[in-house]
């Protein structure tokens, strides 16, 4: 070892300063580079080797930079400057470490921005970042240069050069400062879409904000917008549809961090947008952007019309276009599926710990005229789940008059109680007259995507891909008795290219009533002779698929009122409008805050309707016929003038039932398929729904509608017997929008049942159901909470079947 002495001329007072704050440079930096190795490693967890590489290589070299220039400091400070037994001639290490640091952090720093860039079309902070690591990189450079200029550490004597390599020194390293305050505020903004556990002091959830906001996985971090982009090609799950029940699906499984999941979307992100988040504006997804724009066929029981059938295009699926209703059924509802499917795993009191898990009743934002909940049920039947669900979050005129409306004819003792008070249509008897549960607690939509994505999006074996379409599934080359399907072919444009994803485990199918059968049907599972026509090979004669596809009929009936208080002039003023977006962006309270409709009505058709040729299609004498839903103005487009109160009768124990089919033999997902909902084709429907004009007459004849009715409105005012109503009902009859059925579930002696009660498709191995399609009956209620508990359980038995923790 070489001995030395101090220069002569030195100025030690004068560079002490300079040195000891690159010592703490060093050591932030460090830690700086930590955070971003901590935030980088948890939002891209599935990267490949060679960036995994390159950001270990940053980590080990700037440790080694820090080793460095510590022990330079100890060896000055602790020696006064003077005779002390050590290597010199470092200064070419002073000139290598920081500039390899610089080069590759640099690399890694910008293969960060890229990655932020291509996952969220966002450009802004990627080129912040990219900017950043550049100067950083040039600090690195410089700071290499001027320290091991001289070659060796001792010659670095002159306090120019000292401030110099500071200088720059610290040029990088705030540099690498900003871009880890860029990640974070990257994450921060996203911040909602976390999930932040119990904290017991301040303290600690401060800790845990920083900790959680620099290492969650926020929804852009795993968005992937291509399949060229995705980590892998191979996971053990493969989910198809990002919607209600497979987002439920892939935050479950997602729970076991030994399993890798892909979820795949055809439709967009759901982030910011408007239409979707602003519970009143629900009714403005269809035919737009975030739906599948589907029609039916020309339906013969609505005089050859065809009609509209959205469907969510987006993340959430339906949940985030439809009109947020939550209603779990009742006891008889789910005891039929238990008889239908043989297995007691789908009864009411079976079912009633995955009811806990799915939503949490929340207060209402700005509703002080609300009663509160009974004391015997105060939680209005929610347990602590993700899904936020409230009561009206503003008062409307039309509430109380509906309330003492029911009231009055419950206690009329010629209705039978058909017409009842209720506070809660989910204890298991769903029938009565109340405020409705929706999916907008806290004055926003909380659809699958806000309650079961994001918050397992911050999960590094869960990788999430929209705008793809599944084209079919395919078969594995060779296998035995069943077909095994374990690969998936996906595209982004029907004459782009194909590519293929392969599940390890199981592929699930979530892509709803309609996309489900269409793609079961492309694969070569559905009926032989409709398959063998199209020119497609059968594996599965499964003559179900796509069969049996039962919808809710509405009917609009519209009346003018005596009041200035409806909803109308705020859907022709934009000025009214844009006033009261303000207020919900705000405070997310005031009439935008509430869905398009607040009140719900379920009823029986009276007794007299059935006998033993006319049977009653309902599971019970605790599930409904019937379902009105009010509106405080004009439901669609209003006309120029006027004001108005819509009142609409929904069939929701139908007869009536159609089909989804191929439309050609060189058909894709890219087609839309054949969509027929039979409405009104039996003559039970059309009995029933004449009924319930009458019984929405008798509603409204109430003392509490006197003198706010001023006339029917429209048509239905010059239908007044009963063949006029009919052609009202066939020129103007809708669907509530809840196909199902088209997959549906069945015992083991029902040949023709699409899956079994553990919903795995019959006849193949490797493809599972778990969405609208596989309910055996059409739920007699709004179906979107009956999915949630249906997917709740089926991820409990996925698990099961694969040995995964509960």
């Amino acid at each position: 070892m070489a001995t030395t002495t101090a220069p002569v001329g030195i100025d030690i007072a004068a560079v002490s300063g300079p040195i000891f704050i690159g010592y703490l440079l060093h050591w932030s930096l460090l830690g700086t580079l930590s955070a971003q190795l901590y935030i980088y490693y948890t939002a891209f967890p599935n990267d490949k080797t060679i960036v995994k590489c390159i950001v270990y290589f940053v980590y080990f070299l700037e440790i080694c930079q820090t080793i460095l220039v510590t022990y330079d400091g100890l060896r000055r400070y602790g020696s006064g400057f003077g005779n002390y037994n050590i290597l010199t001639q470092i200064g070419l290490l002073w000139l290598s470490l920081p500039i390899m640091s610089a080069v590759v952090s640099c690399i890694g720093q910008m293969f960060f921005a890229y990655r932020i860039r291509i996952l969220t079309g966002s450009r802004v902070i990627p080129v912040f970042i990219t900017v950043l690591a550049l100067i950083s990189s040039v600090g690195g450079f410089l700071t290499g240069i001027y320290a091991g200029i001289d070659g060796r550490v001792d010659n670095l004597n002159n306090l120019r050069t000292s401030i110099a390599v500071i200088t720059w020194d610290a040029t990088s390293a705030f540099c690498d400062v900003f871009i880890a305050a860029c990640m974070t505020f990257y994450l921060y903004r996203n911040r909602s879409a976390m999930q932040f556990g119990k904290t017991k002091s301040l303290l600690s959830k401060l800790i845990r904000l920083v900790i959680e906001t620099g290492t969650a996985t926020v929804a852009e971090a795993v968005l992937y917008r291509s399949p060229n982009d995705l980590p892998t090609k191979n996971y053990d799950f493969i989910i198809v549809g990002a919607g209600t029940a497979g987002n439920v699906i892939a935050n479950r499984l997602s729970e076991d961090s030994s399993k890798k999941i892909l979820v795949i979307e055809a439709g967009v992100d759901d982030a910011n947008i408007s239409n979707i988040e602003v519970p009143f504006f629900a009714g403005r997804n269809s035919q737009t952007a975030v739906d599948w724009n589907y029609t039916t066929v020309p339906q013969e029981g609505l005089f050859n019309r065809s009609i509209a059938v959205p469907r969510g295009y987006v993340l959430g699926g339906s949940s985030s276009i439809n009109y947020m209703v939550y209603n779990r059924g009742s006891v008889d509802l789910w005891n039929r599926y238990a008889e239908i499917t043989g297995d007691s795993g789908w009864s009411w009191d079976a079912m009633k710990t995955y009811w806990k898990r799915t939503s949490t009743l929340v207060p209402p934002t700005s509703n002080p005229f609300l009663p509160p909940p009974p004391a015997g049920n105060p939680t209005l039947s929610n347990g602590n789940g993700p899904v936020l669900v409230t009561r009206t979050n503003f008062p409307e005129e039309i509430h109380p008059r509906i309330i003492n409306a029911s009231k009055i004819l419950e206690a009329d003792p010629s209705q039978n109680g058909r017409f009842r008070y209720t506070d809660d249509v989910n204890t298991g008897n769903s029938l009565g007259f109340g405020y409705m549960l929706e999916s907008n607690g806290h004055g926003q939509r909380c659809s699958s995507a806000v309650a079961y994505l994001r918050p397992a999006m911050n999960r590094g074996n869960l990788d999430v891909l929209i705008d793809t379409r599944v084209t079919k599934l395919l078969r594995k080359k060779h296998s035995n008795d069943h077909p095994i399907f374990n690969k998936v072919e996906v595209a982004q444009r029907v004459d782009g290219p194909r590519y293929v994803l392969h599940a390890k485990k199981e592929i699930i199918l979530s892509a709803g009533a309609i996309g489900t059968p269409q793609i079961l049907l492309l694969s070569g599972i559905g009926p032989r002779d409709e398959l063998e026509a199209k020119g497609i090979t059968v594996y599965v004669n499964s003559p179900d698929v796509g069969k049996k596809c039962f919808n809710h009929p509405l009917l609009p009936l519209r009346f003018t009122v005596n009041s200035n208080n409806t909803f109308d002039d705020v859907n022709r003023d934009p000025a009214l409008q844009q006033m009261l977006l303000s207020q919900w962006q705000s405070n997310r309270t005031g009439l935008f805050a509430n869905g398009p409709a607040n009140m719900i009505g379920f009823m029986r058709l009276p007794d007299s309707f059935f006998n033993r040729t006319n049977k009653d299609p309902s599971s019970g004498h605790r599930s409904a016929n019937m379902e009105m839903v009010f509106f405080n103005g004009y439901s669609g487009v209003p006309p120029p003038q006027g004001h108005y109160f819509t009142l609409t009768p929904v069939i929701v124990s139908p007869k009536s039932f159609g089909s989804v089919t191929l439309a050609s033999a060189e058909e894709d997902t890219f087609t839309n398929p054949l969509i027929d909902f039979g409405l009104l084709s039996n003559d039970f429907d059309v009995s029933a729904m004449l009924q319930a004009i009458r019984d929405a007459e008798t509603f409204i004849s109430t003392p509490p509608w006197t003198n706010y009715i001023i006339a029917p409105y429209g048509e239905f005012a010059n239908a007044t017997t009963d063949e006029e109503r009919v052609g009202f009902m066939r020129r103007n009859a809708n669907t509530i929008q809840h196909p199902v059925g088209t997959a549906r579930m069945g015992r083991e002696t029902d040949k023709r049942a699409v899956t079994d009660s553990r919903l795995k498709v019959r006849g193949v191995k490797g493809i599972r159901v778990v969405d609208a399609s596989v309910f055996p009956r059409i739920p007699e209620c709004q179906p979107m909470a009956v999915l949630y508990a249906l997917a709740e359980r089926a991820a409990g038995i996925i698990k099961e079947d694969h040995g995964m923790g509960q």
